[in-house]
């Protein structure tokens, strides 16, 4: 099954004016999960490597983020939602920054770092 980032925004289903974080941003389903995240209203920050800002600026995101640099991280924001794309490590740094209450949605299951948080 393919998922599309039209679906991941489904599930994510940001309200105007919500700060989302996109993981993978560049990828094909977080470049449509910025574009529909945008059309709804939300404050969209575009996730990817370091080498890619420059080009992630295109996008139309609010804001670009370098996910392999954790200073960059430290500073997000409070998020109310991740589309993640990426899992693994990535996502164990970002969980932290989720307002409870918040959501986050991965086209790769569940994050081995959300079983954890939700254990506590």
């Amino acid at each position: 099954m393919t998922t599309t980032g039209a679906q991941l925004m489904e599930h994510v289903a940001p309200s105007s004016g919500q700060t989302v974080l996109v993981t993978r941003a560049l990828g094909n389903v977080g470049r449509s999960a910025v574009h529909v995240a945008i059309k709804r209203g939300a404050h969209v920050i575009a996730g990817v490597l370091e080498r890619q800002k420059s080009q992630a600026d295109g996008l139309g995101a609010d804001h670009v983020v370098a996910l392999d640099v954790d200073s960059e991280i430290s500073a997000l924001p409070v998020l109310d939602a991740i589309a993640d794309t990426v899992n693994g490590d990535v996502i164990a740094k970002l969980i932290a920054k989720i307002k409870r209450g918040g959501t986050l949605v991965s086209v790769l299951g569940k994050p081995k770092a959300a079983c954890v948080s939700d254990s506590q």
